[in-house]
């Protein structure tokens, strides 16, 4: 089984700001689609028509929320696992997550 080129993103959001960031990210065309059943996690879907891009996952949620630690968790196992197996994560964005 080969798997899906993915992009996750989790946006920190400071306190008090989700609203506004709620009504500001449809400017950068991402359409917001509720709490995928996770309150205080938003979820967004971004595909703009013109850019070729894999599946993406966008979510926002304020600094202190589980599924924020959940994220770093997630991407320090991959990474760990990348080490192992010798390839690399996140490298084409060159972004890595703070751990």
């Amino acid at each position: 089984m080969v798997a899906k080129p993915v992009i996750a993103i989790m946006m920190e959001v400071p306190f008090g700001k989700m609203p506004q960031t709620m009504e500001e990210l449809p400017v950068l065309e991402c359409r917001h689609k509720g709490d995928g059943g996770i309150p205080g996690r938003e979820v967004y879907e971004y595909l703009p028509p013109y850019i070729d891009l894999p599946v993406n996952h966008f979510y926002t949620c304020c600094p202190d929320h589980d599924q924020l630690e959940v994220h770093r968790a997630f991407w320090g196992f991959l990474d760990r696992e990348s080490r192992v197996e010798g390839k690399a994560v996140g490298v084409e964005a060159g972004v890595r997550p703070n751990m």
